[in-house]
């Protein structure tokens, strides 16, 4: 379909391009998706990737576009000037992908680690009568935590207020999760648990503590 709107870029982000972790999932750029479409593949199509997710590396600020249109590539040049990456950073990290020895065993450790840590969450979430949608890449979970909206907020439930309410009852519970507004979600209740950068322990006690929270603002009617 984009390859007849004349006037659409494609731009999609593949952040999570090496953090597959799901049994037979597999990545597919964007960038074979529209080998048909010549026009849409030299011009309007433009892929994204950082650092950051894959490597663990957000605090670096890396990442790069992939573009075969020249006047978006000088474009990212120009702008590229005022935020131009550290020497030693480029170094560092030139050094790390160039090794493809460690570059495969890190993405296959990676994704063992990701997939492990995962069903341990789900364990607990279920355990925990916790509503999330599944996964099979990625750093995070979604919980839809709509119910608790409906029972014990003090605003009307279709309300980004209700979902914020909530966020904040959890918190004095000892857990924070990102709201779903934070990301543009379209209706309140959903909140982002990132399991990816907790040890084991860690997570155990968040999660009981989120279905502790969540037993008690459900029971306080």
């Amino acid at each position: 379909w984009a390859s007849e709107k004349p006037n659409l870029h494609l731009v999609s982000d593949e952040l999570y391009a090496l953090s597959i972790f799901g049994k037979d999932a597999e990545f597919t750029s964007v960038m074979g998706a529209v080998q048909k479409h010549p026009l849409l593949r030299d011009q309007r199509t433009h892929i994204v990737w950082a650092f950051s997710k894959d490597f663990g590396a957000s605090g670096f600020r890396v990442g790069a576009i992939h573009t075969r249109n020249h006047a978006v590539h000088d474009a990212f040049v120009n702008l590229a000037y005022f935020s131009a990456v550290p020497n030693p950073v480029q170094l560092a990290l030139a050094e790390a992908i160039d090794d493809e020895k460690f570059v495969k065993a890190y993405i296959k450790e990676n994704k063992r680690r990701l997939r492990e840590r995962y069903e341990l969450l789900c364990s607990l979430l279920n355990k925990g009568n916790i509503s999330f949608y599944p996964a099979e890449a990625g750093l995070f979970v979604w919980l839809d935590l709509r119910g608790l909206l409906e029972l014990k907020s003090e605003h009307d439930a279709k309300s980004f207020e209700a979902e914020k309410d909530i966020l904040f009852k959890l918190r004095d519970a000892g857990v924070w999760l990102a709201p779903g507004e934070t990301f543009r979600m379209t209706s309140p209740g959903y909140y982002r648990l990132c399991f990816a950068q907790v040890s084991e322990e860690e997570l155990e006690v968040g999660v009981r503590r989120l279905a502790s929270a969540a037993c008690k603002l459900d029971s306080k009617l």
